[in-house]
């Protein structure tokens, strides 16, 4: 073993449904999209541990927050407002840019 290792060996009892299934999951794990099963189960370690640690902090990713929205999105009916500024040339432009920001945050109209 390597000084700068720590090994831990993991046995699961496929008697016990529970780990069982915790086995077999981890037996059929896409080695392309999950990386190793050591990569795996550190990753799952670290997650559960940061839980531990913080139980108070939701763990959100800017993807689950993107849908959120556009499925929100998707039941609302805009309408023209009946009080329309006549906003100034620059005024316009800047604010068509930070819309064009917002929508590319939630991969909308980007050009291809």
């Amino acid at each position: 073993m390597k000084q700068n290792e720590y090994r831990l060996n993991v046995r699961f009892d496929l008697t016990d449904e529970r780990e069982k299934r915790i086995a077999d999951y981890l037996r059929s794990l896409d080695k392309g999209t999950c990386g190793t099963i050591n990569k795996f189960m550190i990753q799952a370690a670290e997650q559960h541990i940061d839980a531990i640690e913080n139980p108070n902090r939701t763990t959100f990713t800017l993807d689950d927050i993107r849908t959120v929205v556009k499925e929100a999105l998707e039941a609302v009916t805009f309408t023209p407002s009946s009080f329309v500024s006549a906003p100034t040339e620059s005024r316009s432009a800047a604010e068509d840019d930070c819309i064009a920001g917002a929508l590319a945050m939630f991969g909308c109209c980007q050009d291809d």
